[in-house]
């Protein structure tokens, strides 16, 4: 959550966890790099390493496993 400026309800273990979150809300990333990305993105859980890693502005997603969901960015 190194760029967080004004999301709030955030969960980050790992590391590089929500590294680019910066207004996302209630989120939840464990695992490394999980959620990397996420900027604006609202209602996320990725567990496990690289779980939805290229999701910028995705919302309302569960991802479980070895980078589930990597590519996705859809809302």
């Amino acid at each position: 959550m190194y760029k967080n400026v004004g999301g709030d309800h955030l969960v980050a273990i790992g590391d590089s966890a929500l590294l680019n979150n910066s207004s996302g809300l209630r989120n939840t990333a464990v695992g490394s790099l999980s959620l990397y990305k996420n900027t604006t993105g609202d209602n996320n859980t990725g567990e496990g390493y690289q779980t939805l890693y290229n999701n910028t502005i995705g919302a309302t997603n569960i991802a479980a496993g070895f980078q589930a969901l990597y590519q996705h960015n859809r809302q």
